[in-house]
């Protein structure tokens, strides 16, 4: 009688580890953002491995759905660090632009401002007459949102 409880009890912890388990994965990029998310069985072959449609709802219908409708924007300054003049450029995928660019020292005190038209998606900054440190560039965009670089001069 042992020996058939054994036999079941090894049948039935058998199946269990033969049972598909499912989960959903993420994978992010090296600023922490999420960039796919896909559903993996962990014991299936991949191509035996198909989402049921529940799944793909929630995929489709999820929160991150939106995140593609956000504008896409870029902001960057060459070199860093700056000796004498930096370059900077933005862009951005929609009708949105720089309007505004102002330099902070690390104190806080504003030590450059300068505005820019639609057109425009680059200037250069001259830094020679300021000293050596940490300065921060705020640029501010067409729909009031701020975008903040930090820059080293030498």
């Amino acid at each position: 009688m042992k020996k058939i409880y054994f036999i079941i009890l090894c049948t039935c912890c058998l199946m269990l580890k033969l049972q598909a388990q499912e989960r959903l994965t993420f994978t992010y990029d090296a600023a922490g953002n999420q960039t796919q998310r896909k559903w993996i069985c962990a014991n299936c072959s991949s191509s035996a491995y198909r989402p049921t449609e529940e799944q793909v709802k929630l995929l489709n219908d999820s929160k991150f759905a939106d995140e593609d409708k956000e504008p896409k924007r870029s902001l960057e300054g060459f070199p860093n660090p700056v000796t004498e003049q930096m370059q900077v450029k933005w862009s951005s995928n929609e009708q949105i632009y720089v309007k505004q660019l102002m330099l902070f020292s690390v104190l806080g005190v504003k030590v450059l401002e300068k505005t820019f038209q639609s057109y425009e998606q680059s200037t250069i900054l001259d830094f020679t007459s300021l000293a050596p440190g940490i300065y921060v560039l705020q640029a501010i965009y067409s729909d009031n949102l701020k975008e903040t670089l930090k820059i080293f001069k030498k």
